[in-house]
């Protein structure tokens, strides 16, 4: 019988990263007070302030970790923001009892709005089809998470942020560990292996990614369809095998910082979007925000911090050019100066961390990989053109009403060197690299936010279009906004009939079936006993004997890391695993195999099931057959006097040396 995630893991999860992100987000949103905290439903709003939240926690939690990470911190330092906040409202006196009741009956009221029941719904929807996705996944995928396994355990095992690997291995970690840091204390927490809880991460990430940008064009648009329409076209980012650009393929690679690191970059965008000159808030408290959400994605996902790099150039020369046209000592001539300096200044750090990856045009050689060009990726490349158009235009829009344009231009500025370097890839023969991609999934995310509101400042969908056309008669009126609610209605059943296949693939099943096609396995779940077994009957100071399959490289994430391969190594490792690959080559050398079992003191020996290895003790991974099949090695092990079998599923196997 397959094993699943237990649904009451993931719901207590969401519940602990809910209850915990909720002062913090309450906090920013309170000094910032952005457009959509003040203009949307309640629901809308608790969403931002969520991922607001976890945004602002991962940083605080990364600082802390340099010195502790138990089961305490993950409460103690919400409370820091929570403090905040009741002091804020406290020397300001904006809250006091009756405001307070007040506040509590318009909340109570606020959920019978339509707004706040559609978001309310597609709330549900997305905690539901996710936590059933990563329930039905059971385990993190081969791939990343095995390098994931390894920092998270460091953490636990440490008590802080690790600097080495320590006491199994020498190497130093050079990994951010932000991500690392808020699942190490949910596995402290509620005692579940790495392997689950940083998928169960991972899927609440995907929940909050879904509903933020719907919730952006609700704040530009006030338009429930388009809002729909946004939502839908977040589930069509699909799993794709080459581009790696979809929030479902993460449970493909494992790639969960990246997650994370969207969400995070969509939090910090959506505190400065669509904000009018007039209400800027006030330098420092803006500064000091963005910097706690910067350091936050700097240590989850170094890569988006380009993002936050580009808004913060963008909000200060606004402000400049803001304070500098007021008092007459700027001119327009020095704006549009400055301007052009400033792209310039930031295509060239753009083309500066891009600029590793031209060797393709070296390695690779040229060509089109047709069955890439055929991927919805590429299509939905083709859609960002139109995009970038909507978004310049929106631009012009926000410059003739005098709104501050920092994360527009930030938008356009990234949008378009993204599109520039992604030329390469597409002529690239057998690439799979993840960047740009990576990028483009965050900018494909924000395009929509650009084409919605530009389509609302044209009154192209809405209802209201009659407002501008006072001239016509009642009937007509009436019929204009007729035409308009149907064209809203057409619009949404257009989106939802292009996300067809996936909808479809999630009420049948076929897209958990996609996205677990290994831990779904029976081999694998042969394995996973495996590995529990060992976890549960094997001494902390034990040293196991594995290999280099898929199930176990992934042992780390069980909490088993005395291990003979592990990566990454030191040199004294890997003299150690290189004599070993002997062992497994030669299993009948009955005196090879007990000197080497003797000389390193060997308890156990997992024998796993998978016939092919991914050598990662070698400089360049190979994936190659395994030299001699496990049911071959496992005919001879049950023959030696001083090996016991103490365990057996499958091909999977587990030996006492005796």
């Amino acid at each position: 019988m397959m094993s699943e995630i237990p649904l009451t893991i993931v719901g207590i999860s969401y519940l602990l990263i809910a209850v915990t992100s909720l002062p913090s987000g309450l906090l920013l949103a309170s000094l910032l007070r952005p457009e959509w905290f003040r203009t949307c439903g309640y629901v809308p709003s608790l969403i931002l302030v969520l991922a607001l939240g976890l945004s602002c926690n991962i940083a605080l939690w990364w600082v802390v970790s340099l010195i502790s990470v138990s089961v305490l911190t993950l409460f103690l330092v919400p409370c820091l923001p929570l403090i905040a906040l009741g002091s804020y409202f406290a020397v300001s006196r904006k809250i006091g009892a009756p405001e307070l009741r007040s506040m509590l009956a318009r909340f109570r009221k606020g959920f019978s709005s339509p707004i706040n029941a559609v978001f309310l719904l597609l709330l549900v929807v997305s905690i539901a089809q996710l936590a059933s996705l990563v329930s039905y996944v059971s385990w993190s995928q081969a791939g990343d998470p095995w390098f994931h396994g390894y920092y998270i355990l460091a953490i636990m095992e440490q008590g802080r942020l690790p600097v080495s690997f320590a006491p199994y291995d020498s190497s130093l970690v050079s990994y951010p560990l932000g991500y690392h840091v808020l699942v190490a204390q949910l596995c402290l927490i509620l005692g579940v292996p790495a392997g689950i809880e940083m998928i169960v991460v991972a899927s609440y990430a995907m929940v909050l990614i879904t509903l933020v940008p719907p919730v952006l064009v609700l704040s530009r648009t006030k338009s429930i369809p388009y809002s729909v329409a946004a939502y839908l076209f977040c589930f069509y980012i699909h799993p794709v095998e080459y581009a790696q650009n979809s929030i479902y393929m993460n449970f493909v690679n494992g790639t969960y910082p990246v997650v994370l690191g969207v969400l995070m970059t969509l939090s910090l965008l959506s505190l400065f979007s669509g904000r009018s000159q007039k209400e800027s808030p006030d330098g420092f408290r803006a500064f000091l925000i963005w910097a706690v959400l910067s350091l936050g994605i700097l240590v989850t996902y170094p890569t988006f911090v380009i993002v936050a790099g580009v808004l913060f150039a963008l909000v200060v020369f606004e402000r400049l050019r803001t304070q500098g046209m007021r008092s007459g000592l700027v001119t327009r001539r020095k704006v549009a100066t400055a301007t052009f300096i400033i792209l310039l200044g930031v295509l060239g750090a753009l083309s500066l961390t891009l600029g590793p990856f031209s060797y393709i045009f070296v390695n690779l050689g040229f060509g089109i990989i047709w069955d890439y060009l055929l991927q919805p990726t590429y299509f939905l490349s083709i859609l960002y053109i139109p995009m970038l158009v909507f978004a310049v235009l929106e631009c012009r829009r926000m410059i003739k009403a005098g709104s501050c344009q920092s994360e527009s231009l930030a938008f356009l500025i990234l949008l378009s060197c993204t599109l520039i370097s992604m030329v390469p890839y597409l002529f690239a023969i057998g690439l799979r690299l993840i960047l740009p991609t990576r990028m483009m999934m965050l900018l494909q995310l924000w395009s929509f936010v650009y084409a919605a509101a530009y389509l609302h400042s044209k009154r192209l969908v809405l209802g209201d279009l009659t407002v501008e056309l006072r001239v016509l008669k009642s009937s007509g009126e009436r019929y204009l906004r007729l035409s308009g609610t149907i064209y809203q209605i057409a619009l949404v059943a257009f989106v939802a009939v292009s996300m067809t296949p996936t909808i479809w693939g999630f009420a049948t099943g076929s897209e958990q079936s996609k996205a677990a096609y290994w831990t779904r396995s029976g081999e694998f779940q042969n394995d996973l006993a495996g590995g529990y077994y060992i976890r549960d009957h094997a001494g902390y100071e034990e040293l196991i004997l594995n290999y280099e399959t898929a199930s176990d490289w992934g042992l780390p994430s069980l909490g088993i890391r005395n291990l003979v391969f592990l990566r990454p190594l030191d040199n004294a490792s890997k003299t150690r695993a290189f004599e070993f690959e002997s062992f497994w080559s030669h299993p009948d050398n009955v005196s090879l195999v007990k000197g080497l079992l003797l000389k390193y003191g060997i308890q156990l020996i997992y024998l796993s099931s998978p016939d092919r290895i991914v050598r990662m003790i070698v400089d360049n991974t190979t994936f190659i057959p395994r030299p001699v099949s496990s049911v071959i090695c496992h005919s001879y092990f049950s023959t030696y006097s001083f090996l016991y079998e103490v365990f057996h599923k499958g091909n999977c196997s587990i030996f006492e040396v005796v």
